[in-house]
């Protein structure tokens, strides 16, 4: 009996782990190196460096997209103009389904070249510090051709909705997998098989006990095998219960705990949209099938 009560804390002790678990709000341009959809011409492009100052970083990489527009055109960045349009602030609103950009304020630059305009701002940034280094990732918006270029936010969420619940109910772990927390699908999975395949031994061994008590006259031999029958019920048991929560927490983390940040889409094959040319403000819902 108190072996069961143990199983069960432990079990219990692993709901509240997996449920209570913080995660890394890690932005997927940076841990997947999966860049935001571009629309209505905007292009995105990421840079990363280090160095001890963040804003020393943060200009490096607006050069290094100024060289790379103004490569792309076959010129130096000394015969690129680089204008400061406009800037907004207060740019750090709650989004629809989560959270948007930590940046609070926003400058829009204008580049102009031979031949060529461009636009671009710096649309969201991740910086890590260690022993007073930064590494910092820079993600831009621009525009080419001189196609106009207004702030819109990148908005992400930790909500995933019902797919991971019946994902991990139809396999432990699966919706853990599909809310990019790897290392709990595997540990959930790897704990779901290990506990189904003890059944099953354990089983097995209780049968293989069973018969051979039934196939002798022998009293004492019979006790025995009758004994160890029941051992390996008891570890059948246990194992069976050990299954069951299991597969409850891996329900309950896939309905509750939070996943990886994603971008957030409303849902996830409808998106509204803005537009202005600055004559014209047009709004609409963007369906893709």
């Amino acid at each position: 009996m108190m072996i069961r009560y143990f199983i069960i804390a432990i079990y219990l002790g692993l709901t509240t782990y997996l449920i209570g678990q913080s995660y890394v709000s890690i932005p997927p341009w940076v841990r997947d190196k999966q860049l935001p959809p571009s629309t209505k011409g905007v292009t995105y492009r990421s840079f990363h460096e280090e160095g001890s100052s963040i804003e020393i970083i943060r200009e490096s990489t607006k050069m290094a997209l100024i060289s790379e527009l103004a490569s792309k055109r076959g010129l130096d960045i000394s015969g690129v103009q680089v204008l400061e349009k406009e800037k907004e602030k207060n740019y750090n609103s709650k989004g629809l389904k989560g959270i948007t950009s930590s940046i609070s304020s926003r400058k829009l630059y204008e580049l102009k070249g031979e031949s060529f305009i461009a636009s671009f701002y710096l649309a969201d940034e991740y910086f890590v510090e260690k022993n007073g280094m930064y590494q910092f990732w820079g993600l831009y918006a621009f525009t080419e051709d001189g196609k106009q270029l207004v702030f819109e936010p990148i908005e992400y969420t930790t909500e995933y909705g019902t797919p991971p619940i019946w994902r991990s109910a139809l396999v432990p772990g699966w919706g853990q997998f599909y809310k990019k927390k790897t290392r709990r699908g595997i540990a959930i999975l790897a704990s779901e098989s290990v506990l189904i395949t003890a059944t099953i031994i354990c089983e097995k061994q209780r049968a293989v006990n069973i018969r051979k008590s039934a196939e002798t006259l022998n009293i004492d031999i019979v006790k025995e095998y009758r004994k160890r029958a029941d051992t390996w019920e008891l570890r059948r048991n246990l194992a069976i219960g050990g299954a069951i929560a299991v597969y409850a927490v891996n329900l309950l983390d896939a309905a509750l705990g939070k996943g990886q940040v994603k971008y957030a889409y409303i849902p996830e094959n409808i998106g509204l949209f803005a537009y202005s040319d600055g004559q014209i403000n047009q709004y609409g819902v963007q369906i893709k099938f």
